[in-house]
């Protein structure tokens, strides 16, 4: 199971930890019942800083360096485009349907 948190940074390690705990009673449920179950917490700050957790699940699955690096820089750089948009958007009436967000390459 992958888990994925967008917190402040300064909120990471809190964060993390509040989701291995939401999963804890699953995860041992499941294994119980003898599936065999990976939880992944990760975290990529709002700000497009990316936690350890993150590197370590892309090394767990087997990623090459130069991939994991290039993952890591495009995650970096939706995080940050994804709250810009947010702020963008701050004072919009949502009521009203919004506008649709773009990619950004």
């Amino acid at each position: 199971m992958i888990e994925l948190t967008v917190p402040w940074e300064t909120n990471i390690p809190k964060d993390h930890a509040i989701k291995v705990n939401k999963y804890y009673e699953l995860t041992n449920e499941l294994t119980r019942n003898r599936f065999v179950v990976d939880l992944y917490a990760v975290e990529v700050g709002a700000r497009g800083i990316t936690a350890k957790s993150l590197y370590n699940l892309l090394k767990d699955l087997g990623l090459s360096r130069t991939n994991i690096n290039s993952f890591l820089e495009r995650t970096s750089k939706a995080a940050l485009v994804g709250s810009f948009q947010i702020w963008l958007g701050r004072e919009r009436n949502l009521d009203s349907g919004g506008e649709r967000i773009t990619r950004v390459s």
